[in-house]
């Protein structure tokens, strides 16, 4: 049986066309879709023996890439597990190899045949790191220990990062949390702002990479 890749992006139209592209070159290779973080977890479940290499987006509906990826690395940690972004994500380069041992980042602006050659690499065994996410993970190596010392959360910042990991909308958890939905979007710019973090996945990633958070 071909090399079985499973492709998780809630993005249809991106997610075809990359098979189709790849399929192209490498008709031997098989492929598995799936639109979120849900599916691709059922698809796992059913067909761990047969799939080669899980490549995950990181921004999915239901269950996004950090959440699906724990899961896989805890429960089939001989599935290889390869990080499908937009972006050099700076905040999530060490918690992906890390907690997650990812083997790859491939990036979406890549073309087809530079993303074929990442996944030949994988399906030799080998980790692939781009020069760009290498001298990202030497930065966040290097500043890790003086960065986390330097935060101190308030239990009001730790209670609704945990649900934002767990997945939780920020009405949802102003719901729970008693505050308005306003209060919650508050606190996340802060959090955002003091962590020097981008977006919801970069501020998770940060607060499993410094302990903060435990999966």
């Amino acid at each position: 049986m071909g090399f079985t890749i499973l492709i998780a992006d809630d993005h249809a139209l991106f997610r075809k066309a990359l098979i189709s592209l790849l399929k192209k070159n490498r008709p031997d290779w098989n492929f598995i879709e799936a639109q979120d973080g849900d599916v691709a977890l059922s698809i796992v479940e059913s067909h761990s023996l047969e799939i080669d290499v899980v490549v995950l987006d990181i921004q999915m509906p239901k269950k996004n890439g950090i959440e699906t990826s724990q899961y896989i690395a805890s429960r089939f940690s001989n599935i290889p597990i390869a990080i499908l972004t937009q972006f050099s994500d700076e905040g999530l380069v060490d918690f992906f190899l890390r907690e997650i041992r990812a083997v790859a980042f491939i990036n979406k602006s890549l073309d087809d045949l530079e993303i074929e050659t990442v996944l030949q690499r994988v399906e030799r065994g080998e980790r692939y790191l781009n020069i760009v996410m290498r001298e990202s993970y030497t930065r966040i190596i290097e500043s890790l220990n003086d960065k986390v010392l330097t935060f101190q959360f308030s239990q009001r910042d730790l209670e609704i990062l945990q649900r934002m990991s767990l997945g939780f909308t920020t009405k949802e958890i102003a719901k729970v949390m008693h505050l308005s939905p306003s209060a919650v979007e508050s606190y996340r710019k802060d959090l955002l702002r003091v962590t020097k973090t981008t977006n919801a996945a970069e501020l998770i990633a940060f607060g499993f990479r410094s302990g903060i958070l435990q999966i």
